[in-house]
């Protein structure tokens, strides 16, 4: 299906002034404002763990990387951990690696950086 460019008369212009043709061509950029998104949200997660890493005083400090090592887990699909998704923004398995890597501010800032981060 294909659209002509409607006239400026044209009943397919709107109140707010986008026509049809406008609208088909935001959908077809969908895809790629999901993808912005998605990394927008891997910073801002990555930045506020660095925020609370660099805060000894908060009790969030000592539970940002911990994880449980006692007890039976249920059956079924886990509940998902604020250490579960941090691993995949930082592509590290080990809560070590990832307590060291947020020790050196340099070399996170740089992991944070959205230029740097892969489109998934």
């Amino acid at each position: 299906m294909t659209l002509n460019k409607p006239d400026e008369e044209s009943s397919l212009v709107s109140s707010t002034g986008i026509n049809q043709l406008e609208k088909v061509n935001d959908f077809v950029y969908l895809g790629a404002w999901i993808a912005t998104t998605e990394r927008e949200l891997k910073e801002r997660r990555m930045r506020l763990a660095g925020h609370i890493n660099g805060h000894p005083e908060l009790v969030a400090n000592r539970l940002l990387l911990w994880e449980p090592n006692h007890g039976v887990r249920s059956r079924g699909r886990q509940a998902m951990t604020y250490v579960d998704s941090i691993r995949p923004d930082t592509d590290l398995s080990d809560t070590g690696e990832i307590g060291g890597l947020m020790a050196n501010t340099v070399l996170w800032r740089q992991r944070i950086d959205t230029r740097t981060l892969k489109p998934p």
